[in-house]
């Protein structure tokens, strides 16, 4: 009887430490997105969390653990979005096509996925991880499995006929990276007012034409 009762006890409180963190962390992207990062205190966290400044520091040791959290939540979200494209039954570049498309389309249609996106497409982003070393490592090794990713998919769509065979795997990797990197900079920035939901089926169509195996 004492086990049930010390398991159980165990089980509420591995549940409450999740919904804590969650707590911590959405209320992270809030404060991050309106006021920036390096404007975000904890004690903002803290008094939107609805929680003590004690029980952010029980599970994140800073505030750039606090966000590479959100870089993980996001990255799980995207992670299952690819799994559930590359499950279909279509071409490697219809599938790349329509991740894409959702990606975008979730941009507009998808608050919290657009927050997340913004924050770290800000120009500031790029200050805090010259600063940080082990926050650049990490994202550093994010952007790599990532590319590995996409020219695995390369690779097959080569070997298929689909894509160009006379540019390697890893410059169409580089190209498609860096479309997506670019027009979600643009759109962000407003440097080039345009609603990504409506134009990127263009703008994708444009780019994997170029990709194409004649």
């Amino acid at each position: 009887m004492f086990m049930l009762k010390k398991i159980e006890l165990m089980r509420r409180t591995k549940v409450d430490a999740k919904k804590t963190k969650e707590l911590i962390v959405k209320a992270a992207i809030k404060e991050m997105s309106e006021k920036g990062y390096s404007s975000t205190r904890l004690s903002d966290i803290a008094k939107r969390a609805n929680v003590t400044r004690g029980a952010i520091y029980h599970y994140y040791e800073n505030k750039s653990a606090i966000l590479y959290d959100i870089h993980t939540k996001n990255k799980e979200r995207v992670n299952s979005m690819l799994l559930a494209f590359e499950s279909k039954l279509e071409s490697p570049i219809e599938k790349m096509k329509n991740i894409y498309m959702d990606i975008f389309n979730r941009f507009e249609e998808d608050e919290e996925f657009r927050q997340i996106e913004e924050l770290f497409f800000k120009i500031e982003f790029a200050t805090i991880i010259k600063e940080d070393n082990e926050l650049r490592s990490r994202f550093n090794k994010d952007i790599q499995d990532y590319q590995k990713r996409i020219i695995r998919i390369v690779k097959t769509a080569q070997k298929e006929g689909y894509f160009r065979s006379d540019i390697s795997a890893k410059n169409i990797s580089l190209t498609i990276i860096s479309f997506y990197f670019g027009l979600t900079m643009l759109w962000f920035t407003n440097i080039i007012e345009f609603s990504i939901k409506k134009q990127a089926k263009d703008y994708i169509e444009v780019l994997f034409k170029g990709l194409e195996a004649n």
